[in-house]
């Protein structure tokens, strides 16, 4: 009898709402284009379906499954998603928002360009799935898995990754806006050209990674372990280092500037053509390192630790403070007041 009602439905493209068709087998039916609302899909089982831009709102497909079906453009609105499984489906343009999708599992699934808004994933899986330009904003993602999943150009926005496995095959120029990520561990981690910026990362171990060209403005860094981290023209500008460990790390090219960096040790690390201009380094350790071309403008040095380091062509114009083997009195209050909001030096290259 529901599966006669559900027919009729099909066959007029008519909106649905407040149906209940729950553990049909829905093969090889075209659904495009179609609304539905307060429907109980739990159970059903969508296979090979054309269900591109079809609404679901209020929906509940609990334990629902789809199977090598197109779900491009369309929109789950604060439905109910839990223990569903999406294998080798597409979904282009999609958009879940405010959807419960608590143990759903995506697998060989296509998603480029879709949208999970606020949506519940916890426990979830997304594997063996290319997942391209994907926005995840304030969703939860505790227990969830990107195990076997390729993760290009994905945005994650204010959400808490602490408990969310990212140990994808791909990681390329991912974003991480706002995100928690306190004492997270990504030890040789490839991790190149991401963004992290104004992400909460103290105490969180970079040891070994490979974040080349990757931004870290306005993060919190502080008792981070980064030994041995490759970060060539990367970005700190603003961010927090706090007590922060960067020994023996590959740091040519990158830029420091306002960055905070009280009592972090760069020992034996390369950090030609850095940039530290306005940055506090106060107590910070650059022994033996290669600083050849760094340019510390305006910086605050006070008790930082230059013993050994290459220093070959270093700036320091309007830096302030007493180093340890530093050359000359840096001292230049009055240099640094009249010159720190200067035309001049509002470029950090210069």
């Amino acid at each position: 009898m529901n599966e006669d009602i559900f027919q009729r439905y099909i066959k007029d493209s008519s909106p649905c709402s407040d149906e209940v068709f729950a553990g049909l087998k829905i093969d090889g039916v075209d659904l495009s284009g179609m609304t539905f609302d307060k429907v109980d899909f739990s159970g059903c089982h969508f296979i090979n379906c054309d269900m591109r831009e079809v609404t679901f709102s209020n929906c509940n497909f609990t334990g629902a499954k789809f199977t090598s079906s197109d779900l491009s453009d369309g929109s789950f609105l604060t439905s109910t998603l839990s223990g569903t499984l999406l294998s080798s489906c597409t979904l282009i343009d999609s958009i879940f928002n405010e959807s419960d999708m608590t143990q759903a599992k995506l697998e060989n699934c296509k998603i480029e360009d879709t949208v999970f808004q606020k949506v519940i994933f916890c426990n979830g899986l997304l594997s063996k799935s290319e997942a391209v330009r994907c926005v995840f904003h304030e969703a939860d993602l505790s227990g969830f898995s990107f195990i076997g999943a390729d993760l290009d150009k994905i945005i994650f926005y204010e959400i808490d990754l602490r408990q969310t496995n990212l140990e994808s095959e791909l990681f390329n120029q991912v974003m991480l806006i706002d995100c928690d990520m306190r004492e997270m561990d990504f030890s040789n981690k490839r991790l190149v050209a991401c963004q992290f910026s104004e992400g909460q990362l103290q105490g969180a171990n970079f040891t070994g990674a490979n974040v080349k060209g990757s931004v870290f403005a306005q993060c919190v860094l502080s008792d981070a372990q980064m030994d041995g981290l490759y970060a060539e023209e990367t970005v700190f500008t603003q961010a927090t280092l706090t007590n922060a460990s960067c020994q023996g790390a590959q740091l040519n090219k990158t830029v420091w500037s306002e960055a905070i960096l009280t009592n972090t040790d760069f020992s034996r690390s390369n950090l030609e053509y850095s940039i530290f201009e306005r940055s506090r380094c106060e107590g910070t350790v650059f022994t033996s390192c290669n600083l050849a071309y760094a340019n510390f403008d305006y910086a605050i040095i006070e008790n930082a630790n230059f013993q050994d380091a290459n220093r070959t062509h270093i700036r320091a114009h309007g830096a302030t403070g007493r180093a340890i083997g530093f050359p000359g009195n840096t001292d230049d209050v009055a240099l640094r007041r009249a010159e720190l909001h200067s035309v001049r030096h509002t470029n950090p290259y210069f």
